[in-house]
């Protein structure tokens, strides 16, 4: 164990999505200097992120400290509102949890954040946060937010903004990958953010007063979604001759976020404790979940006794929609405010009426959420036993359903959410939870029960987290005799753990404290 009592400050290098089997491997191979001589010197474990929900809300439950029954968020900012029947941005006074660093700002301790994910800024912290920056997911499709407010026209003067600011709020989605020039344009884009942020971390470690240090970078996170087919020889998309040309761009973002950890190693005091730690993983993309609220519909209209009425007419239009018009193109279309609130309020009608809906945690992980009476404003199911033969239907449903292009299942596990969390937020999660069978791609989908349905939103991503949700935590200083692989931890252990190095007191939070890291 360590005395954290003396420990004047700690440190924090985050990674969004810095998948720990590449980074393993390359830093095994010598191609990340930097993380070998971690894996080799100090201790490390994977962290486990909350089940279902790995992807959508792991940095939630890291910097809260509390699993998603709690915190309520599904996936990323976002939440389900149960009276308007969508999905929308959660404000922050709508997170019952507060992240661990405002209790560490009022016993004094002065905090240095840069974009730590899916947190808000809160003007009542001590010391400098940066917020919607060089991001993977935005709360704002325009703006950056600092606390003080002032430090935004810095920034933008001293170290420039995000390049992609577009108005969808994940912008890496409207990049391309699939030809020499894009693939080449997004690599160059990925490699000077992270010098950018890792000038701008560096001249605040110098510069300002802190206790915590916390900074994370978003460039894996990109780089994984929109390349993987180029890293991969096994992926359906892979060009053997646009990796000869541009080389693998995982590898040439991960080398860059090897020597920002350098250079941000070598400018933290050397009395700092200094962890690093990455959120989860990357693979293939292997999902039904864009096309899940569609086959949920079928699945919920064939198996009424009754006829269903005539779908709207835009309900009608949508699949020619999106069979005629490409989905770069529809999602610059979408931020159309008049077709946005059209297609809107269509969506809202059609949710009301049906007794299921898809409320997906992220594309690794469908969601299924049922419209209960008492809980959602215009419930159709009676909970209780109801609702108990419904959750059976809907279960079977999915284990009948095939991959039309395989013949295999198309789900390997319909979990309850209710099995795995009872907290005060949990009617805010989707109330089953669906495990894609991830061995190939998912276009078509058919069962007896609902015929065929295909997959119309073809996605230009070809990475997603469904087959890595782990994360990983190195101890990178001061190592005290403590090498090598470490049992397991849990994310919600991060929170508590980092306020006993700052010599915070916590009883709320329902983490452990990690046992290399202190008592």
């Amino acid at each position: 164990m360590h005395d954290v009592k003396d420990r004047a400050r700690v440190a924090i290098i985050g990674f969004d999505s810095l998948d720990f089997r590449l980074l393993k491997h390359w830093a095994d191979r010598g191609q990340l200097p930097t993380f070998k001589k971690l894996f080799t010197t100090g201790a490390w474990s994977l962290v486990a992120n909350p089940r279902g929900f790995e992807a959508g809300t792991c940095w939630p439950s890291m910097w809260s400290g509390t699993q998603p029954d709690q915190h309520g968020l599904h996936d990323a900012f976002y939440l389900f509102d149960a009276q308007r029947y969508r999905v929308r941005m959660a404000t922050p006074a709508e997170i019952p949890v507060d992240p661990f660093w405002v209790a560490a700002s009022a016993r004094g301790r002065r905090m240095l954040l840069v974009d730590v994910p899916y947190a808000f800024v809160n003007a009542d912290v001590s010391g400098i946060q940066v917020c919607d920056w060089f991001v993977h997911v935005r709360s704002d499709e325009e703006h950056i937010h600092c606390n003080p407010p002032s430090l935004a026209a810095r920034i933008e003067r001293d170290y420039g903004l995000n390049p992609w600011f577009p108005p969808n709020r994940c912008a890496i989605n409207e990049q391309d990958a699939y030809s020499v020039e894009g693939l080449t344009a997004i690599v160059d884009t990925l490699s000077s953010r992270i010098v950018t942020k890792t000038r701008l971390c560096r001249d605040m470690i110098l510069q300002e007063p802190w206790d915590l240090f916390f900074s994370v970078f978003h460039e894996a996170h990109d780089v994984g979604h929109m390349c993987w087919h180029a890293h991969d020889p096994t992926h359906e998309r892979h060009d053997p001759e646009l990796l000869a040309r541009v080389g693998d761009p995982m590898l040439r973002i991960y080398r860059g976020l090897d020597e920002a950890t350098a250079a941000l190693l070598e400018a933290l005091p050397e009395d700092a404790v200094v962890l690093v730690y990455s959120s989860h993983g990357i693979g293939p993309e292997r999902t039904a979940s864009r096309f899940f609220d569609a086959i949920l519909e079928r699945l919920d209209t064939v198996s009424r006794t009754a006829p269903a009425g005539k779908p709207p007419l835009l309900d009608r239009l949508a699949p020619v929609y999106r069979a005629v018009i490409p989905a770069p193109l529809r999602r610059r279309l979408t931020p159309s405010r008049l077709l946005s609130h059209a297609y809107q309020k269509a969506e809202t009608d059609r949710l009301r009426l049906r007794r299921y809906f898809a409320v997906n945690p992220s594309y690794a992980t469908g969601g299924v959420r049922f419209n209960v009476k008492g809980r959602d404003a215009d419930g159709v199911v009676t909970a209780g036993a109801e609702l108990d033969r419904l959750a059976k239907e809907v279960t079977e449903g999915l284990f009948a359903m095939r991959n039309a292009d395989t013949g295999e299942p198309l789900v390997e596990h319909v979990t309850a959410t209710s099995d795995l969390w009872a907290g005060p937020m949990r009617h805010a999660l989707p109330d089953l939870l669906v495990d894609w069978n991830m061995s190939h791609p998912i276009e078509r989908v058919t069962s007896p029960e609902i015929g065929e349905l295909r997959n119309q939103d073809r996605s230009e991503r070809s990475g997603d987290h469904a087959s890595s949700k782990e994360g990983v935590l190195l101890f990178a200083r001061p190592a005290d005799g403590i090498h090598g692989r470490q049992p397991t931890i849990n994310v919600i252990d991060l929170a508590p753990t980092i306020l006993r190095l700052l010599d915070v007191s916590n009883h709320h939070l329902r983490g452990r404290i990690i046992p290399y890291l202190g008592s």
